[in-house]
């Protein structure tokens, strides 16, 4: 090897002979040929040498060269390579023979080797093939599932949202009616405690408007049972006697029996209500069975203030037994 001026080295190589040429033929195109490294068949001078190095293509190449592997030992490399190119090929050209002379062994092993390659490129082929439909129809399943999941979905919110929308309506209309009804049964309470008749009021009724004269505590009483729905105490023997001052001499008519079948009414607290928002009208009362009891004040003269009138038009006389 060629210092340049440097240290010389001396490298021994093997060139590619007619054997390893027809070889190298055989495994690749004729056309690669002109590709190998072909070694002159004599070495240049050195007056060659400098000129060749100092041409524009020869550098043009070598750049080529340096552009894509390190300098480092490149002259030592490319010889190197050519010769084991030249071993490679020389194996290469033995094992074909060898193949060649009759190694039924090694054609049978490579027989097989190679049925059991193509039966695992099948097999690999289908199992793939078959994997790959499972994955699409699973995939085209779950699709159509998601998507009339989605319809199913999309139903129950519209039927659920139409039944919300009529229970809210509904709502609002039983409020509005419950509303109308607190409203009657406010105004009907109202009436009803309006129209009560409170003894005391009878008891200062007759106080200011007649002359009373005797055991007005027994009136009173009497108003007491009245107003509570109670039948007087048979033991009571009460007489009333009324006698109108400005009238004297007026005909006293017969009390009507027909005001006689009348029935005494039940105080109004123990009549329940009962609010039936089914109806229109919203409210229906239900009669009471239970009978009131008789409720009997201490009255004393002190609680209650006689007044008489300037001019008194009746006068009672409420003697008792």
């Amino acid at each position: 090897m060629n210092g340049y001026g440097g240290t010389t080295a001396l490298i021994g190589f093997e060139e590619m002979n007619a054997d390893d040429n027809s070889e190298f033929e055989r495994l690749f195109d004729m056309s690669a040929r002109q590709f190998l490294l072909q070694a002159r068949q004599d070495p240049l001078r050195l007056d060659a040498l400098t000129s060749s190095l100092d041409d524009i293509g020869t550098r043009r190449e070598f750049a080529s060269i340096l552009t894509h592997f390190p300098p480092d030992q490149l002259a030592s490399r490319v010889f190197r390579t050519s010769m084991y190119l030249r071993l490679v090929l020389g194996e290469h050209r033995r094992l074909r023979a060898q193949i060649e002379r009759g190694q039924e062994a090694a054609i049978k092993d490579a027989l097989e080797f190679k049925r059991i390659n193509g039966d695992l490129r099948r097999e690999w082929k289908f199992v793939c093939a078959h994997w790959h439909q499972e994955v699409t129809s699973a995939l085209a399943k779950a699709n159509e599932i998601k998507a009339s999941d989605q319809d199913e979905v999309q139903a129950l919110k519209s039927r659920y949202q139409d039944q919300i929308d009529a229970l809210e309506a509904e709502k609002s209309e039983l409020k509005a009616r419950v509303d109308d009804a607190e409203t009657k049964v406010g105004i009907l309470k109202k009436r009803l405690d309006d129209s009560t008749m409170d003894p005391w009021t009878l008891s200062a009724f007759m106080q200011k408007h007649a002359d009373v004269s005797g055991n007005w505590d027994r009136l009173h009483d009497l108003f007491v049972h009245c107003v509570n729905g109670c039948v007087p105490p048979s033991a009571w023997d009460t007489v009333v006697n009324i006698t109108a001052m400005d009238q004297r001499k007026a005909p006293i008519p017969a009390f009507p029996e027909s005001r006689l079948a009348v029935p005494v009414p039940k105080p109004p607290v123990s009549n329940p209500v009962i609010l039936d928002l089914t109806n229109p009208s919203g409210i229906q009362e239900s009669k009471s069975h239970s009978g009131g009891k008789s409720s009997q004040k201490s009255l004393t003269p002190k609680s209650l203030k006689k007044t008489k009138s300037p001019k008194p038009s009746s006068a009672l006389v409420l003697p008792a037994f």
